[in-house]
């Protein structure tokens, strides 16, 4: 979680970059180019849309992924236990 920006990206890919991926599959933001290795990475939208329709799920059936409102959760913990939950429905 976090921001789109560059920051972010670089925190990102410090703690997935031991994993060794393959290839990272993401859309045209110039970003991925200066922080991605050019030899893995696959600018796409053809390989991003499965994840683009899983986020927007997330968005739509979480209220508290939406806005600051009572349905709003403050702690880390209790998002990723939402997650947890959607990932274990989803995938059943």
């Amino acid at each position: 979680m976090g921001s789109r920006g560059k920051k972010a990206l670089k925190r990102l890919w410090a703690r997935i970059a031991h994993l060794k991926p393959f290839a990272v599959a993401t859309d045209g933001w110039k970003v991925y180019r200066k922080i991605i290795p050019p030899h893995l990475l696959v600018q796409t939208k053809a390989l991003t849309y499965t994840v683009e329709s899983v986020n927007t799920q997330v968005r739509h059936y979480f209220a508290r992924f939406h806005r600051r409102t009572l349905c709003y959760s403050k702690t880390a913990h209790m998002a990723d236990l939402t997650m947890h939950i959607f990932w274990y429905e989803y995938l059943s």
